[in-house]
């Protein structure tokens, strides 16, 4: 009985710790809420042939941002750099622009502290792929 009780009492004491700390966590995002590097790397499918890739975006929490990605579907190789825009709703929604090609718009799912976002590809040009990013640094790891 004692054992019981005192389990009860950890849990609860945890329970409460937790609460404590989502009670002070951001509850919206802006510009800023995306500032820092993130990586990513998954696998994913275009045309029923598989292909992996990985790679880092850094924000700079006022609507730019540049990124290095590496890509291979096994037999072929291919290194982006380059850079974007984003905007970002209240509700933590971002909409991501690449080198420009507003016809190319990516959706992101983000964090309210920033620590990451997540994203599916919703473009309907034959490829399937979703995943998610995590800030590894809030330093801008590249330039």
């Amino acid at each position: 009985m004692n054992k019981s009780l005192a389990t009860i009492a950890c849990i609860s004491a945890i329970g409460f710790g937790v609460s404590s700390a989502l009670a002070d966590a951001p509850t919206s995002c802006s510009l800023a809420t995306l500032h820092g590097t993130y990586a990513f790397a998954g696998v994913a499918e275009k045309a029923g042939v598989p292909h992996s890739s990985s790679g880092m975006e850094a924000y700079d929490g006022q609507g730019h941002s540049k990124y290095y990605e590496l890509w291979s579907d096994g037999y072929t190789q291919h290194k982006w750099v380059g850079t974007g825009t984003y905007t970002i709703t209240a509700n933590c929604i971002a909409t991501v622009i690449y080198d420009g090609d507003s016809t190319d718009v990516w959706t992101y799912f983000v964090a309210p502290d920033g620590s990451g976002f997540y994203f599916n590809n919703n473009l309907g040009l034959g490829a399937v792929g979703a995943g998610q990013e995590n800030r590894i640094s809030r330093a801008l790891l590249i330039q």
